[in-house]
């Protein structure tokens, strides 16, 4: 699957799963490139995220081995809100201060949409 460690998305057992992956071009970060890996699920720097969805009056009830789809929308510009700048870090690749304000602001850009 997509976060098989042949993909990349693994660093190791201690640091764990990279949970986005972001690179890109920008003019203002040096070599007008950036690459982000967030994750890290322990210590002060774990980026995980947990997050509560009011579903708009909307119920979501599953019977018996019912299937529901839960639609939510995600703002990837998140990742820049605040102190991030691709200038200043336009590379990030392990846990740090950095990589968990950025997952807290991706974490801040998802919206419920609808039930089906």
């Amino acid at each position: 699957g997509a976060l098989d460690p042949a993909n990349g998305m693994f660093w190791n057992d201690e640091k764990g799963y990279v949970f986005v992956s972001v690179s890109g071009n920008s003019t203002t970060a040096p070599n007008n490139e950036f690459a982000y890996q967030i994750g890290g699920f322990t210590g002060e720097f774990a980026a995980l995220q947990k997050k509560e969805f009011v579903f708009g009056g909307t119920q979501l009830i599953l019977a018996d081995k019912g299937n529901k789809t839960v639609n939510l929308i995600a703002n990837a510009a998140r990742f820049w809100h605040g102190a991030v700048k691709t200038a200043e870090y336009d590379q990030i690749t392990e846990p740090s201060a950095m990589s968990k304000q950025m997952a807290i602001n991706f974490g801040n850009g998802f919206a419920f949409v609808s039930i089906e």
